[in-house]
């Protein structure tokens, strides 16, 4: 289960701004962001169990994160979904990878899933499960679980909007500051939090995304790795710098 928060067209100078909490088993090893040189290069955590990623971006500012959907059946012996993720970060535009996983989720080889990709001009959301399909996002706040986008009906969802509806998000710096603020939030409703602790499993790591106009300059990439509430964000977004060698 996690938890992505897209402000699209909110934060002047950055027409994409994500931030994703990762839930996931504590014993799941995993790696901080890299920069990997290939046809095109990306940046992105690792999931050393299966090879693939939860969150990145590549080097012309696509951005691709991926969740688990809590409906349809599951297979162990699918492929594992941070290899879509990652296979779509290959693509250089938005509506490419909209091609692309319109295409993959007809060959039914993945568990059910949400994922979420955008540039500087769209944003989409692909929901997989028994019936496929895709969402435009426009501009303004979207938050995605593990069901629905923006679908207040959820616990989860219901927190992120309620607590970001009157936060002031005219600047870089606040909308940092609010969204970090939720991600280690531990206010219950109905029995959940965004911030997630649990026996097995909770929310492992955080990741926070912004590609500005002139990307890659000016754009940000900042990953905890740990419980968002008590971990500290580092700063990886020197790394975006070698998108221009």
């Amino acid at each position: 289960m996690c938890t992505l928060i897209l402000l699209r067209d909110q934060v002047p100078g950055y027409p994409l701004f994500l931030l994703m909490n990762r839930d996931e088993l504590y014993g799941r090893p995993s790696e901080e962001p890299t920069l990997t040189r290939e046809a095109t290069s990306i940046l992105a955590p690792r999931d050393v169990q299966a090879g693939g990623t939860w969150i990145g971006v590549n080097e012309v500012g696509v951005v691709a994160a991926i969740s688990n959907r809590e409906e349809g059946t599951y297979d162990s012996a699918r492929r594992s979904r941070g290899l879509l993720c990652l296979e779509a970060l290959r693509h250089t535009s938005a509506l490419e990878v909209k091609d692309f996983v319109e295409e993959e989720v007809a060959e039914e080889r993945y568990n059910p899933f949400n994922l979420l990709y955008g540039d500087r001009g769209h944003a989409f959301v692909t929901h997989y499960a028994e019936n496929p399909r895709t969402v435009d996002l426009g501009s303004g706040l979207h938050v995605l679980a593990n069901m629905d986008v923006d679908d207040g009906g959820q616990p989860r969802i219901h927190l992120v909007q309620e607590a970001l509806r009157d936060r002031r998000l005219g600047d870089l710096a606040a909308a940092i500051e609010a969204v970090q603020t939720v991600a280690g939030d531990h206010t219950l409703y109905q029995g959940e939090s965004v911030c997630r602790h649990g026996d097995r499993a909770g929310s492992v790591s955080s990741s926070l995304i912004a590609i500005s106009e002139n990307f890659p300059r000016d754009s940000l990439f900042l990953y905890s790795a740990g419980r968002p509430h008590d971990a500290r964000y580092e700063d990886y977004s020197a790394l975006l710098e070698g998108f221009m060698h």
